[in-house]
């Protein structure tokens, strides 16, 4: 039989078949897991055209792509919107992001009330944190307020249910005590337990203000710890509402009593979940 010398035949890796590249006769291109060497120049035609491309080595028919490189640190693999190939990608991390929204110092003089207004659009949960040194205001409580447009919501709407503990001389450190008002029939949410008066010199309290439900009834928990230098230590966790329907703006915090808030700090965050 005669034989017929063709010379040496070179082959080019080209890698990925990518559409937008000129192929010209002996470039070799991966695509869907198979290895395809052009027969002619070519651009645009899929590696199954025969009319262009002669199979080299057909794959195992799975979705590895053997062009693959490696990807950069943290990133994850996955297989492509096409499902015809795997692919490397970073992974996108929902952001929590935390905001001091504002940071009063109530000194001697105090101020009659304070206002925290609420965006719901930028936030998906408020807290107001108050550290009074020496007890805000002598022998007098702090009640809170939704409000709405037309300012504080003072209808008979709110209601609260929780518990409470005491421990003094007179009072049994083992009392676990439970509080509530159901009815709903509060003009507003009282914020300190028992014992809060300017002789407790440390009393902290913690709101947390929870995103109205889809009625616009807002509400809140309460955490409330008060002690002094000896034996008294008093502390409340209650959960409070109201039932009014009106859109809330935001929440106040007054004195009882006309008393100012004074000798603390107030600390407003707001929390971002996106």
């Amino acid at each position: 039989m005669a034989q017929i010398d063709i010379g040496k035949l070179s082959f080019t890796h080209k890698g990925d078949y990518d559409g937008s590249t000129a192929y010209v006769a002996n470039d070799v291109v991966y695509y869907n897991g198979s290895a395809y060497i052009a027969k002619t120049s070519t651009t645009g035609n899929l590696p199954t055209s025969t009319a262009h491309w002669n199979t080299f080595a057909t794959g195992s028919g799975g979705i590895w792509n053997a062009g693959l490189s490696l990807g950069t640190g943290s990133q994850q693999l996955r297989v492509n919107s096409g499902g015809s190939a795997l692919e490397f990608f970073t992974p996108t991390v929902a952001a929590q992001n935390v905001d001091i929204i504002n940071y009063t110092t109530l000194d001697a003089t105090g101020v009659n009330q304070y206002v925290l207004t609420t965006d719901w659009t930028t936030n998906n949960y408020w807290k107001i944190q108050l550290f009074g040194q020496y007890g805000m205001d002598a022998n007098q409580g702090i009640k809170a307020r939704w409000r709405n447009a037309s300012g504080d919501i003072t209808s008979s709407t709110y209601a609260y249910i929780g518990y409470y503990s005491h421990a003094t001389e007179s009072h049994n450190s083992d009392t676990l005590a439970l509080s509530r008002d159901l009815n709903g029939g509060l003009d507003n949410m009282n914020i300190n337990g028992w014992g809060f008066n300017s002789a407790r010199k440390y009393p902290d309290f913690d709101i947390q203000i929870i995103k109205p439900d889809i009625n616009n009834r807002q509400h809140m928990h309460k955490r409330y710890l008060n002690q002094d230098n000896t034996v008294y230590f008093a502390h409340y966790s209650e959960y409070m509402w109201s039932s009014d329907t009106s859109v809330k703006t935001g929440i106040s915090l007054t004195g009882n009593n006309s008393a100012k808030l004074n000798n603390g700090f107030i600390i407003a965050l707001g929390y971002k979940y996106q």
